[in-house]
């Protein structure tokens, strides 16, 4: 199946028969989360442990790679973190690295710069988008990995609504969304 066929097949599924209220309402104790949980539990990506978030009011089923590299100097505090992201529309995965900056200035002067997401294999996060993939591969064979520029993409569900498909399938609140990208925006992993 072509994959506009398949996303368009999943939001029909489940958002025009409204079956994602009852997906979210119970996703804590549903099949998916659970088996979500049961696979990953204690597991390691590269070596560094899987931390769990999933329970937010949205069908992605997320972990999170904390901490990855820290760069801390007297004026720079620099924090790389990377998410790995199943949707519980369809199987449907996705991932992307975070940087975040603070800068320190005086006693208590404390700046955010805005953070970025990396959408790609580059920089510190080269390694974990191929083991990343691997890793889904192994557990969901089925997998459909959804690149930034698909995620991006617009579509009608409810009465005119448009939301973009990382909204629909995985979240709506995400550094991926609220800040600059940087990378290969098309970038599809080796299948």
């Amino acid at each position: 199946m072509k994959l506009h066929q398949k996303i368009s097949n999943a939001i029909e599924e489940v958002y025009l028969s409204g079956l994602y209220k009852e997906l979210i309402g119970g996703k804590d104790t549903s099949p998916q989360y659970l088996e979500w949980k049961e696979k990953f539990q204690s597991k390691k990506l590269l070596g560094h442990s899987l931390a769990s978030d999933t329970v937010g009011q949205n069908l992605g089923l997320t972990h999170i790679l904390i901490n990855l590299d820290t760069i801390k100097t007297e004026q720079v505090n620099v924090v790389h973190h990377f998410f790995i992201q199943k949707s519980m529309v369809s199987d449907f995965v996705t991932f992307y690295g975070t940087v975040n900056y603070n800068s320190f200035y005086g006693k208590d002067g404390i700046i955010r710069a805005a953070s970025f997401a990396v959408v790609s294999p580059v920089g510190p996060f080269n390694r974990f988008f191929p083991a990343a993939w691997e890793m889904m591969k192994s557990n969901y064979p089925d997998c459909t990995y959804l690149c930034h520029s698909h995620l991006m993409m617009n579509y009608e569900i409810l009465n005119g609504e448009k939301k973009n498909l990382y909204e629909l399938f995985f979240g709506y609140e995400s550094t991926l969304l609220s800040s600059k990208t940087f990378g290969d925006v098309y970038y599809q992993p080796e299948k």
